[in-house]
């Protein structure tokens, strides 16, 4: 798999299964978000946001703090 292979290059030492697990859940909860309710919308756009950041950054805590300021901002 050529794609995992390339995001496995950019994310470092993860494996190809939780990338591709990854993917296709923001894949398929941002193709969802045009269908909720707002009050849904803005639950799974902040979901999307903490998988985002603690995805791409190894500091999980502060991923999530940015994540709860967004959410109270």
């Amino acid at each position: 798999m050529i794609f995992a292979d390339s995001l496995s290059e950019f994310w470092g030492d993860v494996s190809d299964d939780y990338l591709l697990i990854l993917l296709l859940t923001v894949a398929t909860s941002t193709a969802l978000i045009p269908f909720l309710s707002k009050k849904y919308r803005r639950y799974l756009t902040v979901l999307l946001l903490v998988i985002t950041l603690t995805s791409l950054t190894s500091r999980s805590v502060l991923a999530l703090q940015i994540a709860g300021s967004a959410l109270i901002g």
